[in-house]
């Protein structure tokens, strides 16, 4: 499921505001899904960290919900040193997913 380069900030207007993009938004929503799925599963394995996924962070003009990734830092001995491993864990499951369609 190998997503092409696009600009971020543009791709998200577009997305959010163009309902000729749903289609492109559907995919990357099923993208952040199967992110998030791999993530998850690596963390219950012991190998990783715990994130969220939410299926409504908003909705674009034409009524589409946006999936999201989320994570909080919230244990009392986690500093911004520990902010590298959420990255590459994210990076990880990107490639895992691009890998593994």
């Amino acid at each position: 499921m190998p997503l092409m380069w696009m600009h971020t900030f543009s791709i998200q207007q577009r997305e959010l505001h163009d309902s000729e993009a749903r289609a492109l938004l559907l995919k990357h929503n099923e993208y952040n899904r199967h992110i998030a799925a791999h993530i998850h599963a690596e963390a219950l394995a012991g190998r990783g960290v715990m994130t969220s996924l939410t299926d409504c962070y908003g909705h674009t003009d034409y009524g589409e919900p946006i999936v999201a990734l989320k994570s909080w830092i919230i244990a009392p001995f986690v500093d911004e040193a520990n902010a590298p491993v959420l990255v590459r864990m994210i990076l990880e499951a990107r490639d895992h997913v691009e890998r593994n369609p």
